[in-house]
């Protein structure tokens, strides 16, 4: 297992409006989410991917979602054509310090 005492990683969260919520999506991990404003589901991507990174630590499956992650980082080349003005793009990065996760 790698070491789970200081890691960084990036996750991309894709966001867009319909059906009068914003939905979210983590590019890299299994974590959609829906919040009543922009700002809501962001909040609620934050938990999640934290509540995703604790669980994974917890049942010692961290390795295989910084493997996932870091691959999908690595191969990842985005253009001004994959972007939507519509389906707004953050990144979210991922700090976990002696098995604390924090999401920023």
């Amino acid at each position: 297992m790698p070491n789970v005492s200081s890691t960084s990683l990036p996750v991309l969260c894709e966001f867009w409006y319909e059906d009068d919520v914003w939905n979210g999506e983590a590019k890299d991990l299994p974590i959609a989410v829906f919040g009543n404003t922009f700002e809501e589901a962001q909040a609620h991507m934050r938990d999640a991917i934290q509540g995703h990174i604790e669980s994974a630590i917890e049942l010692g499956e961290f390795s295989e979602v910084l493997k996932t992650v870091s691959k999908a980082v690595s191969g990842r080349r985005l253009s001004i054509d994959d972007l939507q003005a519509s389906h707004p793009v953050v990144k979210m990065s991922v700090e976990v310090k002696d098995k604390q996760v924090a999401v920023a």
